[in-house]
């Protein structure tokens, strides 16, 4: 699993500075993920069962973090080679390449969850979506929804098309009824994981890029010229 020594950190969200700062999309969930991971320590699991695609897909819809990244997608298109490419296709392969784009680098942050979990990663996973499913669960999903979704203001949309460090908000604070159940949930090393995986989402590689620039030409009859591609 990367970066281990987070339990050692203050709750300052330190890791998500930790090596290099990561620009684009994975350092703005970076930013963003660590601001509720404030109570987070991470502590080693006995549990062994790798996390499958499945239930991986279902966490991140309940947080939200699918939408996140279709969004995210959304500014990366319109930015650099690709807004120029763009408007040198047509309609249909407009809308052809930008779906499976979304598709291919969704497909590559989940398998990233899944790394990041390692063998722990089924139990993890189970762990969220019961709690998720309490009062306690479903205000912290819808709040962290929303927060992520509000990480994409105009300003950190600009940051991440010019490949900047996009802003960090704050967190929402949860209700004193709930606060108890929150706390609990929170001192578990599942929740700690979890977040501080998504929090070290790694950005693909450029072989990466080109294995989704492969599939974009067969599927939507484009061209990618170099150096572009």
């Amino acid at each position: 699993m990367r970066n281990p020594s987070i339990a050692s950190r203050p709750a300052d969200c330190r890791f998500a500075h930790a090596r290099q700062p990561m620009h684009g999309w994975g350092g703005l969930a970076k930013r963003h993920v660590c601001i509720a991971a404030l109570l987070i320590a991470m502590v080693p699991s006995v549990h062994a069962a790798e996390a499958s695609r499945s239930s991986v897909k279902a966490l991140n819809h309940a947080l939200g973090m699918d939408a996140f990244w279709a969004k995210t997608y959304d500014v990366m298109i319109g930015s650099g080679f690709l807004a120029e490419f763009n408007r040198s296709i047509d309609d249909a392969q407009r809308a052809c390449v930008s779906d499976e784009l979304k598709k291919g680098l969704e497909h590559h942050a989940t398998n990233s969850v899944i790394m990041g979990l390692g063998s722990t990663g089924q139990d993890d996973v189970d762990a969220w979506m019961t709690f998720l499913a309490t009062p306690a669960g479903q205000w912290f999903g819808d709040a962290f929804s929303s927060h992520m979704q509000g990480a994409l203001v105009p300003a950190n949309a600009e940051a991440i098309r010019s490949g900047g460090q996009p802003a960090a908000r704050s967190f929402p604070t949860p209700p004193h009824s709930l606060f108890s159940a929150l706390q609990t949930f929170a001192s578990s090393p599942t929740a700690k994981r979890v977040l501080a995986t998504y929090g070290d989402l790694q950005n693909p590689t450029e072989g990466d890029y080109r294995r989704m620039m492969k599939t974009m030409e067969a599927t939507c009859g484009v061209k990618f010229q170099a150096p572009n591609y």
